[in-house]
């Protein structure tokens, strides 16, 4: 339902099951499997090839979203619930709350909760970020990030944490220690043009502490303004085992981004003569307005003694820069030159924007190859709202992480030490409700007794704490 696009390494099954390279091994960082879902909504502010006049300071964010299933398998549509989630945000533009999906209609009990996310930011940058995948209110699936960071921010570490189900705890996975020049934003915008090093390791759970499995540092002299190259070594074939490798980054132009790679390989030098050989990598393909069109993923075949095709996605996005299609096929060897692709997936995307260009319904539709005909299969409805923007490395504002936000079909109960008062503004700046108390412990705004100005949508709730005035974006969904 949600990927974590730029953290999380994910290798095609076939290409891991013809190298034997466990993605276990692949440095975070830099091994980015930049294909996103291509049905999740993403505003357009987000989309430099469209101008749109908005706030400097403020962008559309999504904050809620229902997925309807078609129920309706002989070939034609009645849309019948399927989930829903919520986005919720920080005064400064973060998601430090929540992302929260449920499979029921209404509420948000614990056991109706099939996903929950949240982040924690520090001075501006992301200290902590937990995924949980849910049945019943427990945890059957984890991940934690944990973030360091260095004062002048050429220095950060990622430590990766899975929740075991038995032990009821997090289990550390492995960490990723970047060597940097220059200061790391985030991992959207960061130039690669900084980057002089990388360590990872993989925790040993046997011996219950951590194993080296890459040592990489920046060779300058093969670099050039469209290409990074690292060299050293990585545990590939056998966690014990140590390659020598060099890893080759290529981007479009000197902007070198996430978004304007073009290559990622890596290599691996001969053991008798030490000639670095491709070894394993993947490609990417742009539009002219800089749109992701293709991924394509090759693996040295060590029966051809060759590198191979296996797998690739082709996008088809639209001026947004959203797929209309996706088609994933696989690669068929004939020969040891040629071979066909077979289609294995085909997806179809009909988007609906709004007046600010940003997608507030999408249909999604399969192909199925044995009746050679598209089905309908699920509709995303998506309600936005202009948030504060994320602002990298600024001071601490607030202090949002005191205060807990319960919402319910019914209320919203806001806790805190001191809460004194409450007011509920829409995104116009109307004031809808307006509560006072003695200083307490929470307050809760019950919807009925505004029935008539309280709808599903976005407000602004201003809190009175102590001496203090504290302002939160509060999705609301009735």
């Amino acid at each position: 339902m949600f990927k974590k696009l730029f953290l999380i390494c994910t290798v095609a099954s076939s290409v891991v099951a013809a190298t034997s390279i466990p993605h276990d091994y692949s440095p975070i960082f830099l091994r980015p499997f930049k294909h996103h879902r291509a049905a999740e909504a993403r505003s357009a502010a987000a989309r430099p090839a469209i101008a749109l006049s908005k706030s400097a300071a403020r962008d559309w964010k999504k904050i809620a979203s229902i997925e309807y299933d078609n129920t309706d398998y002989s070939g034609g549509v009645a849309w019948g619930f399927s989930w829903r989630d919520t986005v919720e945000y920080s005064p400064q533009g973060y998601m430090v709350v929540t992302k929260a999906s449920s499979a029921v209609g209404a509420g948000w009990l614990q056991g109706s909760l099939q996903s929950l996310d949240s982040c924690v930011y520090v001075n501006g940058n992301m200290a902590e970020e937990i995924q949980e995948n849910l049945s019943q209110g427990s945890i059957y699936w984890g991940n934690r990030s944990i973030y360091i960071r260095a004062a002048d921010g050429k220095f950060v570490v990622i430590i990766q944490y899975n929740w075991d189900a038995v032990k009821n705890t997090w289990e550390p996975s492995y960490k990723d220690s970047l060597i940097l020049s220059g200061p790391f934003t985030d991992l959207i915008t960061w130039d690669y043009s900084s980057l002089a090093g990388e360590f990872v390791w993989n925790f040993d759970t046997t011996m219950a502490d951590w194993k080296i499995s890459v040592d990489m540092a920046r060779v300058e002299s093969e670099c050039t303004p469209t290409k990074v190259v690292l060299a050293g070594t990585w545990a590939m074939l056998a966690a014990d085992s140590l390659s020598k490798c060099k890893m080759i980054l290529s981007f479009l132009s000197p902007v070198k981004t996430i978004n304007t790679m073009t290559g990622d390989t890596i290599q691996v030098a001969d053991s008798v003569a030490g000639v670095y050989k491709d070894y394993w990598g993947l490609l990417y393909t742009y539009n002219q307005n800089g749109f992701q069109t293709s991924q394509r993923y090759a693996f040295y075949d060590t029966v051809t003694k060759a590198m191979q095709d296996s797998y690739k996605v082709s996008m088809f996005p639209d001026a947004y820069g959203n797929d209309t299609l996706e088609v994933d096929c696989d690669y068929t060897p004939v020969t040891a030159s040629t071979g066909i692709w077979d289609t294995t997936i085909e997806d179809r995307f009909a988007r609906l924007y709004d007046a600010n260009g940003n997608t507030v319904s999408i249909i999604t539709s399969f192909f199925d190859s044995f009746d050679s005909a598209w089905y309908v299969q699920t509709k995303d409805t998506v309600f936005f709202a202009q948030v504060n923007s994320k602002v990298l490395h600024g001071p601490t504002q607030g202090i949002s992480s005191d205060v807990v936000i319960k919402k319910t079909l019914a209320s919203i109960r806001f806790s805190a030490s001191g809460i004194s008062g409450l007011k509920l503004y829409d995104l116009s700046g109307r004031l809808v409700a307006s509560m006072s108390q003695k200083p307490g412990p929470s307050l809760e705004l019950v919807f009925a007794s505004h029935n008539a100005k309280i709808t599903t949508g976005t407000y602004v709730a201003r809190l009175a704490i102590g001496d203090k005035e504290m302002s939160f974006k509060v999705p609301v969904l009735r």
